[in-house]
């Protein structure tokens, strides 16, 4: 009885198929992902609301919010603006904050809001709420982020 010899031309497999079909879809997926990246790299505009209330020694503290800038700060929600020159001179409207919250210490504290540019007027005014013995908290903020309070 003689063999019967396997032809292995009819046993190939052809994975074009599947490779176009690999291709399209990897294709795919990088269109979505560099338009998804692409979305989150455009600037939008951010509003922070800064509407806190702390807990300190067990008592709630209302904050008093300042902002800080490179050559000033800004007593928030009011929105004045006060100059760092003035407050080293002595008579400023930051002043007039400080001995507010210096009488009113069990229930009042400072929260500083940090703009990448104000970290010398941060420290500089850390520097005297800490001399006064006042309580303080800070958070850093972006330079492009607009806050509500």
């Amino acid at each position: 009885m003689a063999r019967r010899k396997k032809s292995r031309e009819g046993t190939l497999v052809s994975l074009f198929p599947f490779l176009s079909v690999l291709v399209c879809t990897i294709g795919s997926l990088v269109l979505v992902i560099s338009t998804t990246s692409v979305f989150s790299i455009v600037k939008t505009e951010k509003k922070i609301v800064m509407d806190l209330v702390g807990q300190s020694q067990g008592t709630m503290k209302k904050p008093v919010f300042i902002e800080c800038r490179k050559d000033r700060l800004i007593v928030q929600p009011e929105n004045v603006s006060v100059l760092l020159d003035e407050v080293r001179q002595g008579d400023s409207a930051f002043q007039q904050v400080l001995s507010e919250i210096e009488q009113q210490k069990k229930a009042k504290y400072f929260l500083f809001a940090i703009r990448p540019d104000g970290m010398q007027t941060f420290f500089f005014l850390r520097g005297i709420v800490e001399e006064l013995g006042l309580d303080y908290g800070y958070e850093a903020v972006n330079a492009d982020w607009i806050l509500q309070f």
